[in-house]
């Protein structure tokens, strides 16, 4: 643990990171897929050392003053007692965490699922939240899932009839660890897209899963959700985890951040800070995270 400390902090102080120009709007820290419980690794995902990984990574974020902390969800591995040791890392920010329902935070039993949201300390399974012109969006890509416990008829109908549809089509997501956005809350995120426009602000989007381009990870509705960005010229990018090795691209006016894993490796960390610029995003990558300049349009 000694060689891994210093092995982080070399890995901290010399990031890659991008130096600020004039002030921006707003700063704030993204990780994602702590994945965190106590157990040994298995293949390249070290579960254990996370939580040092994570401590470095709230001490970056204290240092670099940013306003709150976006959590792309996958807080555990499994077993809803390894969210009391993860949690405590980031309540040690002592500022806002928002938090991102990923797939492995209900892997617990079928009696403690509908627990998770409370875990987590959020209100509502997806919600939003506005600093001065810019909106910030969290999605629940767990809605439609076989694994997050829902009870209700109808939504369970949705569920099986989007993936059997995503089967059907042959699409590379057609994958039971993934899951889909349903009607109500695709409606609640047309109506807040609109909302934004109408008060001139800027979008950012949040969720554990990829939309773009097309992966294995992605969400099974993934295609609705790009055409639905792309009719908002506003809409500037959309963040997520759940693909350990990360991945960029940009269709339209839209950029699409998949960050790495933090579970990942022995002893490099990966998280991010973003410096939110009226003209610009400056992502500033720490360990295995690269720096981004992302241009609005």
């Amino acid at each position: 643990m000694k060689y891994l400390f210093a092995a982080l902090m070399t890995c901290l102080s010399c990031s890659s990171t991008i130096p600020k120009e004039n002030k921006p709007v707003v700063s704030f820290g993204l990780v994602a897929d702590i994945q965190y419980c106590d157990c040994d690794p298995v293949h390249d995902r070290h579960y254990r050392s996370v939580l040092t990984k994570l401590n470095l990574a709230i001490k970056q974020f204290k240092q670099s003053n940013v306003s709150f902390v976006i959590d792309l969800g996958d807080v555990i591995d499994h077993d809803i007692q390894s969210f009391d040791r993860a949690l405590h890392v980031y309540n040690s920010f002592e500022r806002k965490v928002y938090h991102t329902l990923g797939n492995h935070d209900f892997e617990v039993s079928v009696k403690q699922k509908s627990q998770v949201p409370s875990r987590l300390a959020m209100d509502k399974r997806y919600y939003d939240f506005a600093v001065q012109n810019w909106r910030f969006i969290v999605l629940d890509g767990t809605d439609l899932s076989f694994f997050a416990g829902h009870k209700d008829s109808m939504n369970l109908y949705a569920t099986d009839s989007m993936f059997t549809q995503t089967v059907k089509n042959q699409r590379p997501n057609a994958i039971k660890w993934n899951g889909g956005i349903g009607s109500r809350q695709f409606q609640w995120l047309q109506k807040k897209l609109e909302e934004a426009r109408k008060y001139k602000e800027k979008v950012l989007v949040f969720c554990h899963y990829p939309v773009y381009p097309e992966d294995k990870h992605n969400l099974w509705n993934d295609r609705e959700l790009v055409s639905l960005l792309e009719g908002f010229p506003h809409v500037v990018a959309w963040f997520n985890g759940h693909k350990h090795e990360g991945s960029y691209a940009q269709k339209k006016q839209v950029h699409y951040v998949n960050l790495q894993g933090m579970v990942e490796t022995s002893d490099r960390e990966s998280f991010a800070v973003v410096d939110v610029y009226n003209d610009k995003l400056v992502i500033n990558g720490f360990g295995r995270e690269p720096s981004r300049v992302l241009p609005l349009n």
